[in-house]
């Protein structure tokens, strides 16, 4: 066996119990693609197919039968080997480097407050990148960044990440704004004015898709650097933003906003964390990560 194989022990285990690319990609927290990468690099390893189709689901030679028998033996020792060592929050004084926009750090402000009050002695520096992320990709395999917020599920070598929340999109007006949720239609919303965030091409372009030929049609009048700029321009009753709905909820409670209906069937988007291999396995930066996806389950 090469020795390069011994590093995929993992990921052929979970190949060979789950019997899934996809459920052993999202054990292992890596993406479906990689995961083939690694099937493909097995099966000219072991010289074998490994895992068949049988139907719409995979089976295992009996190579890999032998493997699996093998493995199910060896591989719990193995676990606990690797387990990580006991982390205590209380007596921790890293610092964590993120990366993201200003609406990644007002929707994580809470995670924030709750990692000072159970960690108090670490240190939390947050950069700021474009809504498409890839300035602080970019520092996370140069090790300058430790986790980044970002709306696009992408595939690199060695980058790691988890779903952090999916939000649809709604319309953000002044409260002083006369219209209803009835009254959202697609002819109303594109007789507003509108306003939008330079930073992100992403929104824009998942909006304008919904809307489709009519999209042109929309009166742009302002653009603004940073989404914590938007309640406070919102003010004027006939200008609209087009936001993420958890970021909306966030700011009702603190600005005189009204929330209504994006007036088409739009895709949600997805927001993601991202990480680098190098601290999969570092017991503080999986506590950093547990406690930031944990806070996302509660958002209204």
């Amino acid at each position: 066996m090469k020795t390069q194989t011994f590093k995929f022990i993992p990921h052929l285990w979970q190949l060979l119990r789950l019997k899934s690319v996809s459920k052993a990609a999202k054990e292992l927290e890596i993406s479906q693609p990689a995961m083939s990468r690694v099937l493909t690099q097995l099966r000219r390893d072991f010289g074998d197919q490994l895992l068949v189709r049988s139907g719409s689901n995979y089976c295992l030679t009996p190579r890999a039968e032998e493997l699996k028998k093998k493995l199910s033996v060896h591989m719990p020792e193995l676990i606990n080997l690797r387990r990580a060592a006991s982390f205590l929050p209380k007596e921790c004084s890293e610092e964590f480097h993120f990366s993201g926009t200003d609406l990644d750090y007002y929707l994580a402000s809470n995670a924030f407050t709750n990692i000072r009050k159970l960690a108090p002695e670490i240190k939390i520096i947050m950069h700021s990148h474009a809504m498409d992320g890839f300035e602080g990709v970019n520092g996370l395999i140069n090790g300058n960044i430790d986790l980044v917020f970002m709306p696009h599920d992408i595939d690199r070598p060695g980058l790691f990440r988890k779903k952090w929340f999916k939000s649809e999109f709604v319309c953000m007006v002044s409260d002083r704004c006369k219209l209803r949720r009835k009254d959202m239609t697609l002819e109303t919303y594109l007789s507003l004015q509108h306003g939008s965030i330079l930073i992100s091409k992403n929104i824009d372009s998942l909006t304008d898709k919904a809307i489709g030929e009519k999209s042109s049609l929309r009166k742009l009048v302002l653009q603004v650097p940073s989404f914590s700029l938007m309640p406070v321009l919102s003010s004027e009753p006939n200008l609209i933003f087009t936001v993420p709905l958890h970021f909306a909820n966030k700011l009702k409670d603190v600005y005189p906003i009204k929330i209504l209906p994006f007036p088409v069937s739009a895709k949600p988007i997805d927001f993601y964390l991202y990480w680098h291999e190098r601290q999969q396995n570092n017991p503080s930066h999986r506590w950093m990560r547990d406690t930031i996806l944990e806070d996302a389950k509660h958002w209204a």
